[in-house]
């Protein structure tokens, strides 16, 4: 019995571990969605009277996007911004913008819900390590925090999933779009967009699973006998004595100690 206690203990703090570096992991990287938007520039280059000569560019405008910036690739080079989040979560829409931007900045309506699991991922942990040093009601507490940060996490999630199909369907694909540059007006035309989901999201997936196991063996390891709660069991309940210990038999004319609780 003590080493299967000590393997649920282990267990719960291995999986409470796992959740919560997950977690941080996913909130500090920019790997959420993979942004691929290919575009025509059309750019004025020549201007005779009526006549307007134009160059096209194609251009693949790639990108990865986290909860706190938005990485794009140029050249080899990878520049890294903030969302703006200091702008606010709610945004209004703007026709014409680049879908990857118009992306990012729907996505930051889900922000506060994973910063609220991280806070209370930690505090569940914490209750965890001192619940299982103890064998207290902390072990409760611990797996009623797990249980809101995996609420706050498939909330977050669905949020997330809700923004990038919502701005989807307002951003038309083919459409020629009037836009500014340093040398004068080009317009714009993007003919496709593809995003995926990259590994800090499935991150988000990893951490959940492991919150929820480490919320049931929590549960487990607080309602499991000790060496005291059996001995009072034991005394609450008639027959309990002899079904633990057949083989121990009770002398002839002894009364049972057990207390009728009916």
């Amino acid at each position: 019995m003590p080493c299967r206690g000590q393997f649920w203990t282990v267990a719960c703090l291995g999986t409470g571990t796992t959740s919560l570096a997950a977690l941080l992991l996913a909130v500090a990287t920019e790997h959420w969605v993979y942004l691929t938007e290919q575009c025509l520039l059309e750019i004025p280059i020549n201007e005779t009277g009526t006549n307007i000569t134009y160059t096209t560019f194609a251009y693949n405008f790639i990108s990865r996007a986290g909860l706190w910036k938005i990485c794009v690739e140029n050249m080899g080079a990878t520049n890294c911004v903030d969302v703006g989040l200091s702008e606010g979560l709610k945004r209004e829409r703007v026709d014409g913008q680049w879908m990857t931007g118009a992306v990012t900045e729907a996505t930051r309506a889900q922000f506060p819900l994973p910063v609220a699991a991280v806070v209370l991922t930690l505090s569940g942990f914490i209750f965890s390590i001192l619940g299982n040093y103890r064998k207290d009601k902390k072990m409760i507490i611990s797996a009623v925090l797990y249980i809101l940060s995996g609420m706050c996490l498939s909330i977050g999630v669905i949020v997330y999933i809700s923004s990038i199909n919502d701005e989807l369907s307002h951003q038309p694909m083919n459409t020629k779009v009037p836009i500014e540059i340093e040398t004068g007006k080009a317009t714009r035309e993007c003919q496709s967009f593809k995003y995926a989901y990259d590994w800090s999201f499935f991150l988000i997936g990893i951490s959940f699973i492991m919150e929820e196991i480490s919320a049931v063996i929590s549960v487990k390891v607080y309602l499991a006998p000790t060496g005291s709660n059996l001995d009072n069991m034991m005394m609450i309940i008639p027959g309990l004595q002899e079904k633990l210990n057949p083989e121990k038999e009770r002398p002839e004319g002894t009364t049972s100690r057990a207390t009728l609780i009916w």
